[in-house]
């Protein structure tokens, strides 16, 4: 009988689909980045090159192939991984005194992306789409508003260019 139970089998197994590498390759990459992360060594870029070397390999992955899920998959992480990294870099004072924040941070980002959790996915549809839906005719307004804005300036300096 084997040792591994049908869960971490499954588990195991999506992030082989899913990613096309070996999954223990890919686990002992993020368990290195979580040991160096709570012991304090370059926080901030290992936060930044985990949330995103990964991340764009799988996006380019998915863009070459002719399955449209993964390419949903992927973009919505980017929506997500942007739309939390707008509000952390407003708050990023706040949420530095925060205890281990930097691994709490690189454990959200892990799961954010990893195909087999489905994080992005999760904070997608609980939070974002509620979000983005209540203020969408707002968010409208404001960019149409840019664009006015935009093309007046660009008629202003064509008129002085001639």
């Amino acid at each position: 009988m084997s040792s591994e139970t049908p869960d971490s089998t499954s588990f195991l197994e999506r992030i082989r689909s899913k990613t096309k590498i070996n999954p223990f390759i890919v686990l002992l990459g993020l368990t290195a980045a979580l040991a160096a992360v709570f012991y304090g060594h370059f926080q901030e870029r290992i936060c930044l090159f985990v949330g995103t070397l990964f991340p764009i390999y799988m996006s380019v992955i998915a863009i070459e192939s002719p399955d449209k899920e993964d390419d949903k998959h992927w973009c919505t992480y980017w929506v997500v991984f942007f739309s939390f990294t707008f509000v952390e870099n407003y708050a990023n004072l706040a949420l530095e005194l925060i205890p281990f924040y930097f691994l709490i941070k690189l454990a959200f980002l892990i799961w954010l992306f990893l195909p087999a959790t489905n994080g992005a996915n999760l904070i997608y549809n609980y939070l974002l789409v509620h979000f983005w839906s209540k203020y969408e005719s707002n968010i409208d307004s404001v960019i149409d508003k840019g664009k006015e804005m935009y093309d007046t300036a660009k008629d202003k300096v064509k008129k002085k260019m001639n």
